[in-house]
């Protein structure tokens, strides 16, 4: 069984296919004292990134194989 059943690289929106592991994760390791703070955590591009980053390495490398492949091909679409 795939253990991202249904996530497509590059088409999967990432931090929605990921929010609950992501926010329970916030809940217990951020030290958040109050709702604000921890909608300020989950919804911050940069906590999550990091985290997926960390807690899903392959799959966060396919991801990023996948756009600087279509960035490179965008760069040579350009310059032809």
């Amino acid at each position: 069984m795939n253990k991202y059943e249904g996530y497509q690289v590059g088409k999967t929106d990432t931090q929605e296919y990921f929010m609950d592991e992501f926010s329970a994760w916030a809940i217990e390791n951020c030290f958040i004292g109050n709702g604000d703070m921890l909608i300020n955590v989950i919804e911050d591009g940069t906590t999550f990134d990091n985290w997926f980053r960390d807690y899903h390495t392959d799959l966060w490398q396919l991801e990023e194989d996948y756009w600087n492949e279509r960035v490179a091909q965008r760069k040579e679409k350009s310059n032809a």
